[in-house]
């Protein structure tokens, strides 16, 4: 027995050692593990330190843009504004139009040759062109098929009649232009005969 004895003493060693090599080993991968845990946090610290500083960097432009751009939006000059006007009024744009233009360009963002330009803005300038001719509507006096309206004293002489009975003042017209064209012996208007 004594060599089974012996046999399980040295297997038992042999088993302690490997536990032994595993505990140094298992304490080396935690050292080493920690090692890089601590290194991953520097630099973590480092690659916030350079997004803080970025993101500090682009505050201070957009601050700076933002400066620059209100003072781009300071009032115009008046030289300026006229020059605008004086284009807009060449292209053929009414000055009531002259709001919409602006408001293209403020909205877009475009140069007022690529607002003109545009379809959509032609559209609408048309749109508004029509609302505005039809709101207008057509001249309260207009004839639009030639003839002289019945208040006028060369209708109802080219007619050959009288006004009705309850217009005197205009047939009283009529008549006095009658009599002085009658005396003038015909020399009023005359037609191809």
């Amino acid at each position: 027995m004594s060599k089974e004895n012996e046999n399980r003493e040295d297997q038992n060693d042999k088993e302690k050692e490997v536990e032994d090599s595993k505990d140094e080993e298992t304490t080396e991968d935690s050292e080493e593990q920690e090692d890089l845990d601590e290194r991953f946090q520097e630099m973590s610290k480092a690659d916030l330190a350079k997004q803080l500083k970025k993101a500090e960097a682009t505050i201070v432009k957009s601050k700076k843009e933002e400066k620059k751009s209100s003072e781009d939006k300071k009032p115009r000059s008046k030289e300026n504004d006229l020059a605008k006007k004086a284009y807009l009024r060449a292209e053929g744009i009414d000055r009531e139009d002259f709001e919409l233009v602006d408001e293209y360009v403020n909205n877009t963002g475009k140069d007022i040759d690529e607002v003109l330009d545009s379809k959509y803005f032609k559209q609408e300038l048309e749109e508004r062109r029509e609302q505005r001719k039809a709101e207008n509507g057509a001249p309260s006096g207009s004839n639009r098929s030639g003839e002289s309206p019945k208040n006028k004293v060369d209708y109802w002489i080219e007619k050959g009649e009288l006004p009705p009975k309850g217009e005197t003042e205009l047939r009283r017209k009529v008549i006095a232009e009658k009599e002085k064209r009658s005396s003038q012996g015909g020399k009023g208007k005359f037609y191809n005969s």
